[in-house]
């Protein structure tokens, strides 16, 4: 990272970094104040929109310059340190199902790892967190280029915290993280012996948000005027919302995070698309038929799939029928009695004046507007 932050000496850290390169924002994530440079022409313009969008995002413009690698995929390694010198990994989350930097799809094992690049993996992490003298939670990132024993590594950055996605590891390691959180915090060492943990199964999770896929995947905000979440065997959703409830504009439009586990991965991925297709949700448009549908593409079910996956499918992805609710959406909607009122299957909700449930229907679990007294 330059200590010069001026335009010029960015160049410069460009020019020996080489093409392709990427800018991009010190003080933040989640691909924002990022920008791919791969020839002069493009390389000031980057530059200045990455400082924009970083300084906007985050109030802080600094940038760095790092080497791009085209078609990476992501490979993140939970670890948790003690006070006492102990540090553990367990294993590693695939995140490569990425939409603008924006993780979609996390699952464990990775379909990409050997167990000798797994080993290299995890102890590179280890060892990235003991000369920090980490102590707490944490997960270190990973680009993967290539395959095999072979394949190259590169450190992406460090999360010093539990994150969206480690309740797939909760689920192939069969620890609670929270709580050996909270014990470590608490000055105990370590509830397992370096090296006891194992994978088993499979784990995969995916995201439900409020927005649509089919006008760019735009924010939604509204009522839940129905909201059910799947109850199935091998399936753990973590939820923030409830029916009757509203998504609001002020907050990140995540709904909730599905997790399915099998003995497989094709278990594991079977059990997730059963899952979002017991998932009505009414109200606001969601993106569970976008999610089935990665979930059901030949490249995600083969595990051939990399960080640019769903940008350069998005068009395959985002495309819907006349603008139709999915058949499961209709189905649920059936429950709530014809009664409810004109449906506009468009949008999504009811029609202006429609009226609810019938006089006398005393079942709370069928009410769009919730519970009463």
């Amino acid at each position: 990272m330059p200590e010069d932050q001026s335009d010029h000496d960015l160049e410069k850290a460009v020019a020996r970094v080489g093409f392709p390169a990427v800018v991009k924002a010190s003080a933040g994530g989640g691909g924002k104040g990022m920008r791919e440079v791969r020839d002069w022409a493009e390389a000031l313009e980057a530059i200045q929109a990455a400082r924009r969008e970083a300084t906007a995002a985050f109030g802080d413009g600094t940038l760095y310059v790092e080497r791009l690698i085209d078609r990476p995929r992501h490979v993140e390694v939970q670890i948790i340190a003690d006070h006492h010198g102990a540090i553990s990994h367990l294993f590693e989350r695939e995140c490569s199902v990425q939409r603008r930097h924006q993780k979609v799809i996390e699952e464990s094992p990775s379909p990409a790892l050997t167990p000798a690049l797994r080993a290299r993996m995890t102890e590179a992490a280890v060892a990235a967190a003991r000369a920090a003298a980490y102590r707490n939670a944490g997960t270190i990132e990973f680009l993967l280029d290539g395959r095999d024993d072979s394949a190259s590594f590169y450190f992406l950055e460090m999360n010093t915290r539990l994150q969206v996605e480690h309740a797939v590891t909760e689920a192939v390691v069969g620890v609670d993280l929270v709580h050996a959180q909270l014990f470590v915090a608490s000055g105990h060492p370590l509830p397992w012996r370096d090296g006891s943990l194992t994978q088993r199964g499979h784990a995969i999770e995916a995201r439900v948000y409020a927005e649509d896929p089919a006008r760019d995947f735009l924010p939604q905000a509204g009522p839940l005027l129905l909201y059910r979440e799947p109850r199935l065997p091998g399936v753990r959703v973590d939820g923030g919302v409830v029916e009757g409830g509203d998504v609001p504009v002020e907050y990140d439009p995540m709904l909730a995070k599905v997790i399915a586990s099998g003995e497989t991965r094709d278990v594991a991925i079977a059990r997730l698309v059963a899952a979002l297709r017991d998932y009505p949700i009414l109200g606001v448009r969601t993106n569970i038929p976008f999610l089935i549908k990665v979930l059901e593409h030949p490249r995600f079910r083969a595990g051939d799939i990399d960080t640019g996956f769903l940008d350069r499918e998005r068009d395959t992805f985002a495309q819907e029928s006349n603008g139709e609710l999915p058949a499961f959406l209709r189905q649920a909607l059936s429950q709530l009695d014809d009664a409810a009122g004109p449906f506009d299957f468009a949008q999504g909700r009811p029609e202006p004046g429609a009226q609810g449930l019938k006089p006398g229907n005393d079942d709370p679990w069928l009410r769009l507007q919730g519970w009463r007294a």
